[in-house]
């Protein structure tokens, strides 16, 4: 996942389980800074049960928390992998 965030100027961050809320400011005033119309943030998850609460309480964090709001969920179903070289 880093070099392609890295190739597309992306910024990347690795949490496992439900993180702090530390993570979750540096986010909101990478945001603010940023003067940007919009935040995209892509979370991608296990999918199951604590997979998914992750994801919702993340995104209430910054919705609650900083005054963020946003929406979105990409569900993948089924993922083929490429070994690489």
């Amino acid at each position: 996942m880093r070099p392609v965030a890295m190739e597309y100027s992306i910024n990347y961050m690795l949490g496992r389980g439900f993180c702090s809320s530390e993570p979750r400011h540096g986010i909101a005033e990478r945001y603010k800074a940023s003067w940007k119309e919009k935040l995209l943030i892509l979370l991608l998850s296990d999918f199951d049960p604590d997979g998914e609460q992750i994801g919702q309480r993340f995104v209430s964090s910054i919705r609650d928390e900083f005054g963020i709001v946003f929406y979105g969920k990409l569900r993948f179903t089924k993922l083929k992998f490429r070994k690489g070289p």
